[in-house]
C-alpha cells in the first residue's frame, strides 16, 4: 500500500463514483453516458452494471480510514469490497464491452493491482 494510507478508501470511493459518472452521463436519467447505448441494446446488462456500481459503493462505505487498519481490525469488510469491485471491473470488461462491442483495458496503474 502506498503513501501513508489514510485517504485510500476515499480515492477508491471516488474512482468509482468516477466511473459511474461516465456509465450514467453524470445523471442517471441525462441519456448521455454510456449506460444509454447499453440500455438501448440490453436493458437487464445495463441494470447489472448499475447494480455492479452501487454494490461497490455500499462495500468501500463499508471501509474505514486507514484501510490497512481496516484490513487487520474488519478483514470480512476488506473481503467483501474487494469482491464487489471485482464483480463491478469484471460487468464492465465482460458484459458491457460485449454489448458495445468494443475494447477496454485496465493499466497497471488504474489501482486494481495488476
Amino acid at each position: 500500500l502506498g503513501g501513508d494510507g489514510h485517504s485510500m478508501v476515499a480515492d477508491m470511493r471516488n474512482q468509482v463514483l468516477g466511473m459511474q459518472d461516465v456509465y450514467l452521463g453524470g445523471d442517471a436519467d441525462s441519456g448521455l453516458g454510456v449506460s444509454a447505448l447499453a440500455r438501448g441494446l440490453s436493458e437487464d446488462t445495463d441494470e447489472r452494471m448499475r447494480t455492479a456500481f452501487e454494490e461497490a459503493l455500499q462495500a468501500i462505505d463499508g471501509l474505514e480510514e486507514p484501510l490497512r487498519g481496516t484490513i487487520q481490525s474488519n478483514p470480512q469488510a476488506a473481503l467483501e469490497a474487494h469482491a464487489a469491485l471485482k464483480r463491478m471491473q469484471l460487468t464492465l470488461s465482460t458484459d458491457i464491452v460485449s454489448l458495445l462491442d468494443i475494447t477496454v483495458g485496465f493499466a497497471d496503474t488504474d489501482g486494481d493491482g495488476g
